[in-house]
This record gives C-alpha cells, structure tokens and sequence, in this order.
C-alpha cells in the first residue's frame, strides 16, 4: 500500500472556490481504480489551510492517478489560485492496524 499525506496552504480568500476544485477531484479519484481511500479537509484552527490524504493499492494506482489527465486539470485550477505552500509526501505501508473502531 502508498500512503499519501500532505498539504495544500492557500489564502483563505480561495478557500470557496478551493472547495469547488477540491469536490470534482476527490469525486473522480475515488472512482481510479487502486484507489483505497482519498480525502482533502480544511484544518479547523488554520484559515487557508487544506491537508491531503490518500491511500493507493499500491505504486502503479498512484503513478495512474499522478499521469492521469483529472490530475492535469486539477493542478492547472489550482494553479489560478494563490496557493502559499504544498508538500505532499508517499509512504509505503506494508500493512495495517485498527487502533480505534471497527
């Protein structure tokens, strides 16, 4: 498995129109085949700030997802926005354990 975390910081001004990009890709990742788990959420005590969180069967769904054209168009509207600062960052996870919950 690839874990996948990171951030996006933009000025909280974009952050509607962020919401509007970040809603269609999480939508259509989702449906890429090897993808487990895909999800962006606003940081409730940083404006502006949106963290990153995806998980991949493994090393070819992500290089899929990154070569896909849904990621082209999704770098190309966030790049109309005044982004601050982005690092995403893959794992890899040979396995998993429930710490809470079912």
């Amino acid at each position: 498995m690839i874990v996948v975390r990171g951030y996006a910081r933009l000025h909280p001004d974009d952050m509607a129109a962020a919401r509007a990009i970040a809603s269609w890709m999480v939508t259509e990742t989702r449906r890429e085949n090897g993808c487990i788990d895909y999800a962006f959420a606003e940081d409730l005590l940083e404006p502006g700030l949106i963290r990153v969180s995806e998980l991949y069967r493994d090393e070819a769904a992500l290089a899929l997802h990154l070569g896909s054209p849904l990621m082209a168009r999704f770098n190309a509207e966030l790049g109309k926005l005044r982004v601050l600062g982005v690092k995403v960052v893959a794992y890899t996870a040979a396995g998993e354990r429930v710490l809470m919950g079912g």
